[in-house]
């Protein structure tokens, strides 16, 4: 199969048909939920400004690396944004391994790329830790942070719940306090005139 290349006034062989192949074949190995997957990176693009220059090949080429079985969507977005932060500083081949995605970037744009994914990550992560406590609202409130309006919006803590919470929790990312201590900020208990 051949497309044309417009800049160069060409015609150039396309692995189209063999890259649906490949994700079609990744979608049904992870019980078809794959392609739901790549679409929630999609989403997480397309609200990261930073992340502007990137087409959606390439967020489905780092999904396609990271999500090689069947995951939870919150386990698979943080393998996904654990595995872009590193992969984005080297080649990043389409999911046929024929082109690298990333030729033309450059140093600056993968330091940047790099910058987004690892915050993401760590986001991620923090949301994973939080909801095996059973903070389940500051799990929503951070993936609500990283996606956005797509992602549905947690319930208001009030402030009972919060000083409640701050006894000897944590301060999340997005500053709910939470009565884990896997929040983003320990919370360290001090008495009113000590000051340190």
């Amino acid at each position: 199969m051949f497309i044309a290349d417009r800049e160069l006034d060409r015609w150039e062989r396309s692995n189209t048909r063999t890259l649906l192949r490949v994700v079609a074949e990744r979608n049904k190995a992870t019980g078809g939920v794959f392609v739901h997957q790549v679409r929630m990176g999609k989403s997480f693009k397309g609200d990261e400004p930073e992340l502007e220059g990137l087409c959606g090949l390439v967020i489905e080429s780092l999904c396609y690396a990271a999500i090689t079985k069947r995951m939870a969507h919150a386990a698979a977005m943080v393998a996904f944004f654990e595995h872009a932060a590193t992969a984005v500083m080297g080649k990043v081949m389409d999911p046929t391994g024929v082109d690298d995605l990333a030729e033309e970037w450059t140093p600056s744009d993968r330091t940047i790329y790099s910058g987004a994914f690892a915050t993401a990550a760590a986001r991620g992560r923090e949301a994973l830790n939080l909801a095996a406590d059973g903070e389940h609202q500051a799990a929503i409130e951070i993936w609500h942070s990283v996606f956005g309006d797509p992602f549905p919006a947690p319930s208001a803590q009030t402030a009972a719940q919060a000083l409640a919470a701050l006894t000897a929790g944590s301060i999340t990312s997005t500053g709910r306090a939470v009565s884990s201590r896997r929040g983003a900020q320990p919370n360290r208990p001090a008495r009113s005139w000590r000051t340190r």
